[in-house]
């Protein structure tokens, strides 16, 4: 019996990128044949998601409160 995954649809947005980000963008995308949207979503991505030494810090600071609470 064969399982369908279905993908999410991914939402289409339009941004303005200075010319030299542009550029910068193609270049990069060319050089590692991947699409620029792949690239502009995996920048935009690292930029909103928290890396490990935020959730470390975040994880931190959760447990000082909780001490300072006891």
């Amino acid at each position: 019996m064969s399982i369908m995954v279905r993908r999410k649809k991914k939402t289409q947005i339009s941004v303005y990128l200075d010319p030299e980000i542009m550029t910068m963008l193609t270049d990069y995308a060319a050089r590692r044949d991947q699409s620029q949207s792949m690239i502009a979503e995996a920048a935009i991505a690292s930029f909103l998601l928290p890396d490990a030494d935020e959730r470390r810090e975040a994880a931190i600071a959760k447990r000082i409160d909780q001490v300072d609470r006891r």
